[in-house]
């Protein structure tokens, strides 16, 4: 609205004179022209009844429907007061809806949409929170190949899965390898958006056969005739170590383990002995017994296996005979079998040593 001039109280009052005299009396005028006045904006109209009618109308058909489960006809109801009556209030619900359908691109552009309309938001955190989380949503790659079963890899980590198969991968740019044996591997590039839904095809070609190289034909005689068989000398077999040392060393083990351990049942033995003459009675005989029999049974036998280590060592030759350097004779080995003996008052132990 303009604002009026501000007119001298004196002027008023001189017309008001004139008026009442029936003479005019003129106005002084004004030495200078005032500035102009700024204008008013225009006032940007607000919506009608009718609109207003219709986005409420519109509003309450997406509410049922979204209760409802109907959440493509809920979207399109809130669209529709969106439209009628931009509320940035509207986007959230539209957005929710979307979210349903698991059109994850429409779902972020509405509350996109929302912080940009409503700079002072005072959900703005809680809207930036629903909009990351909706932003890492997984996309779905459906990969298949020809022939199936082949192995996957992305990235260039192993995927433990072969075709066909739904993979659930994060947003982004992403590098597939197929393999099949007898196939040509085969590898792709694929990008896909939060919640997208793509599909990818592998078409393996088979392997080319591998010629075996051509045998070149004899231009002599000479190579032609097959030489007599009694020129053929048969190939050497490598040399193999003249003493059997693995059994040696290991008859020499069992000999050593043995009288340890019948040293140690000696000592108890003796020490049973001792406990016996201090004080006499039936178990204290029983135990010296005991460690006694099983004493001459550890000394048995580790006589027996050192003996035989021995004999072994001894009857082993320095190195393979004429024969065995030519292949006709096999290398013999020593074979022990110890056979232990025991009875209520003794024990023995038999070894058979067999060339």
């Amino acid at each position: 609205m303009k604002r009026l001039p501000s007119i001298p109280v004196v002027v008023i009052v001189a017309s008001l004179l004139s008026g009442l005299c029936g003479t005019a009396v003129a106005a002084p005028r004004r030495s200078h022209k005032a500035a102009p006045e700024p204008q008013a904006a225009a006032a940007v109209p607000g919506p009608t009844p009718e609109a207003k009618e219709a986005a409420r109308a519109a509003y309450g058909r997406g509410q049922a429907a979204f209760s409802a489960g109907n959440f493509d006809e809920a979207a399109s109801a809130f669209e529709a007061a969106y439209k009628a009556v931009p509320n940035p209030i509207v986007l959230l619900s539209i957005s929710e809806s979307r979210a349903k359908l698991g059109q994850i691109d429409l779902a972020i552009a509405a509350l996109q949409k929302y912080l940009e309309v409503r700079a002072d938001a005072p959900d703005r955190a809680d809207v930036e929170g629903k909009l990351q989380a909706l932003s890492a949503t997984p996309a779905q790659l459906s990969v298949t190949s020809e022939p199936s079963g082949a192995e996957l890899d992305m990235d260039g980590v192993p995927t433990q899965k072969k075709t066909p198969v739904q993979l659930a991968i994060a947003p982004g740019a992403h590098e597939l390898h197929a393999m099949l044996h007898g196939r040509q591997s085969e590898t792709q590039s694929v990008t896909v958006s939060p919640g997208d839904k793509q599909e990818l095809h592998f078409k393996l070609a088979a392997l080319a056969p591998v010629e075996a190289p051509a045998v070149a034909a004899a231009t002599t005689s000479e190579t032609t005739q097959a030489a007599p068989l009694s020129d053929i000398e048969p190939a050497p077999e490598p040399a193999s170590s003249a003493r059997p040392m693995t059994a040696i060393w290991v008859t020499g083990g069992i000999g050593a383990a043995a009288l340890v351990t019948g040293t140690v049942l000696g000592f108890l033995a003796v020490k049973e002995h001792s406990n016996f003459e201090t004080h006499p009675t039936t178990a204290t005989a029983d135990r010296g017994e005991r460690y006694a029999l099983f004493a001459d049974v550890g000394f048995g036998v580790g006589v027996m296996a050192i003996a035989t280590a021995a004999v072994l060592y001894l009857t082993s030759s320095d190195a393979p005979s004429e024969a065995q350097s030519h292949g006709r004779q096999p290398v013999q080995h020593a074979h022990l079998q110890l056979v232990p003996a025991l009875s209520p008052s003794s024990a023995s132990a038999t070894a058979r040593l067999q060339f």
